[in-house]
């Protein structure tokens, strides 16, 4: 017998009447590779014509039992979008209870394959890389990092992590440019308030911010201006009802956008009434 053109040292058995018996041990060392496998069969005897035949099998692998655990971090952690951190794990076999070593690691995040490092720690323990400030987490909140671990002859195992990434926040500057505090309207003036809103981090202006308005701590619904370069125009219409009491009011403008400081501030003003004078009596 020959397996693959590899003499196999194996017992056979004359059953009598022409038939043999050849024993296959398929955990012989040289069915290690698994697989599909060549057997030769060659049947001889002294003053007879030697015949040979070819049988093809396939063994297979065989499969293990496995368990797969995430260690480290804790489910639901917080990360800064600048931080890169190692997910730690373990995959064994218990099957023969015994480390896993040699394993692949592929991870996905959200869906979406994320090719990163990852590190085989020996013991079955794995360590991969994640760095908050990749494409695949740009838009910030909350990700499920999904992590399948395989082998050969071993039972896949995945698990997910769930984690939340802060966006950056920098820090920022606001300023009410025009007009003046404690500036007087009559009371069917519709005038603009124009303020700049600055990125202080990375010396830039802040477009595309959503502003806010408040009348004495009353909600002010009005019109706003996005004008580029960290400028904007607030219109406000003094014949609004929320006005309607004539006298000082503290309009308060608030400016955000995420992944930047929130600013406030805070402008006072006088609103006059109309009025008219008529000298009645005597005439003139």
């Amino acid at each position: 017998v020959d397996v693959n053109g590899t003499t196999y040292t194996t017992t056979w058995d004359d059953l009598g009447g022409g038939y043999y018996n050849i024993s296959i041990n398929c955990s012989d060392s040289v069915f290690s590779l698994y697989g599909w496998f060549g057997i030769r069969i060659n049947a001889s005897k002294q003053g007879f014509i030697n015949k040979t035949r070819i049988l093809k099998i396939e063994i297979l692998i065989p499969i293990y039992n496995t368990e797969f655990a995430i260690l480290t971090p804790s489910n639901d952690s917080i990360y800064n979008s600048i931080d890169i951190f190692n997910i730690t794990v373990s995959f064994n076999d218990t099957t023969n209870t015994q480390p896993i070593t040699g394993a692949t690691i592929e991870v996905d995040v959200n869906g979406t394959t994320y090719t990163t490092t990852w590190d085989d720690l020996g013991g079955g323990y794995y360590n991969i890389s994640i760095n908050c400030s990749d494409s695949v987490f740009s838009l910030y909140g909350w990700f499920g990092i999904r992590i399948n671990a395989s082998k050969q002859g071993y039972i896949n195992q995945t698990g997910t992590l769930k984690i939340e990434i802060l966006s950056p926040i920098n820090n920022t500057e606001f300023a009410i440019l025009t007009p003046s505090n404690n500036s007087i309207y009559d009371s069917v003036d519709i005038f603009n308030i124009t303020v700049s809103f600055n990125d202080t981090t990375n010396t830039q202006p802040i477009t595309g911010a959503t502003i806010e308005v408040d009348v004495n701590g009353t909600t002010y619904t009005t019109t706003w201006d996005d004008l580029g370069g960290g400028y904007y125009n607030i219109s406000i219409n003094c014949t609004d009802s929320i006005f309607s009491l004539y006298g000082y009011f503290g309009i308060r403008i608030n400016a955000s956008k995420q992944g930047y400081v929130n600013q406030s501030n805070m402008l006072n003003i006088k609103i006059l009434g109309e009025s008219s004078l008529i000298i009645t009596n005597p005439s003139n």
